[in-house]
């Protein structure tokens, strides 16, 4: 079975603020984000979400906002 350690809400905080980040701007143009981790949100790594909306066809940002239904485990951001 393969589990995923999630982060606290403190413990994800504190990793942010340590980064200096200070805007939710900052936060999505973060290029040093840990990746692979989830953050107790219920949703999807960077990684898994990138790969299952590849795989789907979906090109680009347009085309992700306009497809409509996406899984709910995947932000919209």
């Amino acid at each position: 079975m393969n589990v995923r350690k999630f982060l606290s809400y403190k413990e994800a905080q504190e990793i942010v603020q340590k980064a200096g980040i200070k805007t939710q701007t900052e936060y999505y143009n973060w290029k040093e984000r840990p990746s692979g981790r989830k953050y107790g949100t219920g949703f999807l790594s960077y990684n898994e979400a990138q790969k299952i909306i590849q795989q789907s066809g979906i090109r680009n940002s347009t085309e992700f906002r306009s497809c409509g239904e996406r899984p709910c485990n995947i932000p919209a951001r």
